[in-house]
Order: C-alpha cells, then structure tokens, then sequence
C-alpha cells in the first residue's frame, strides 16, 4: 500500500475555494493542485503538501475537518495549542512543527497544517522478541509523557 494517494484518488472533493484559498494565505508557495492524501481518521482527513524549492523545513501536512463530525475542527483548534508544548518535552520521537489553523475569512476553522513528521506505519510490519518489547516499552513512554505535559 503507499504511503499517499493521489488526490485525484480521494474519496472527498479536491482542496479548492475558500481551503486553498486560507493554505495559498499560510503558505503562499505551495501548490494545493500537487496535494496527496495521507489518509482519513474519525474527525479529519489528512494530506501531504510538498514543500516547494528552497522550503528547509520539509513538507507540509494539511489536515481537514470531515463533513458531519461537529468536534473535528474543535479537536484540530485543541491540538494546534498543545503542538507547541509537546515541542517542549522529552519525547524520543518526533513531534509535528509550525502547527497552525487555517481560517475562513469568517473565522471558521477550515482545516490545519504543521510539518510532516517522517515515518511509516506500524501496520505494515512484524516484530517479534526484544524488538517488539522494545517498540512497545517506547510507546508506553511516549504515552506516560504525553499524559503528564499539562493542557493548555
């Protein structure tokens, strides 16, 4: 399975109107027309914005809320505030950067980006014996921190 699809391949509509518009704003380089999907959680939909020539910093994910789930642009307004404390603790994995939302010129929440943390999926592999404690003894460390770095 890749790790992106072409958006032409997305079950949703093309990041056009008033969502390009707002990520032309944050980002004016940057090309929604050459966006991939990443994927589709409960609340969000996520895509990958390459970085254009000379952006350091990496490409971009965009995430967007789904249509019909009234929490999801709650939950991304939650998690652009708690991105930058993250940054701040001891996690022995990466954490997304230059989180912020995207508004309509309304105010309403149209959708997120921050950095694209590189990596794969767990999914798509095995491990077994002092690999697999290991990988899970991470986990429950990345989880204690998270669950102890104060709300915003």
């Amino acid at each position: 399975m890749p790790d992106s699809l072409p958006l032409s391949q997305a079950p949703h509509p093309a990041l056009a109107g008033a969502l390009a518009e707002a990520l032309t704003r944050a980002l004016p380089d940057v090309h929604p027309d050459r966006a991939t999907i990443l994927g589709e959680g409960w609340g969000a939909s996520a895509f990958r914005i390459p970085a254009t020539d000379g952006d350091v910093g990496g490409d971009w994910v965009l995430r967007v809320p789904r249509e019909g789930v009234p929490w999801a642009a709650g939950d991304l307004d939650r998690e652009v505030k708690t991105l930058p404390l993250l940054e701040r603790r001891p996690f022995e994995v990466a954490v997304p950067h230059e989180a912020r939302l995207l508004r309509s010129a309304g105010g309403t929440i149209l959708g997120a980006i921050h950095r694209l943390v590189p990596g794969s999926r767990t999914g798509t592999y095995s491990l077994r014996g002092s690999a697999r404690r290991e990988h899970l003894a991470g986990i429950g460390r990345f989880l204690a921190t998270l669950h102890t770095t104060p709300a915003p």
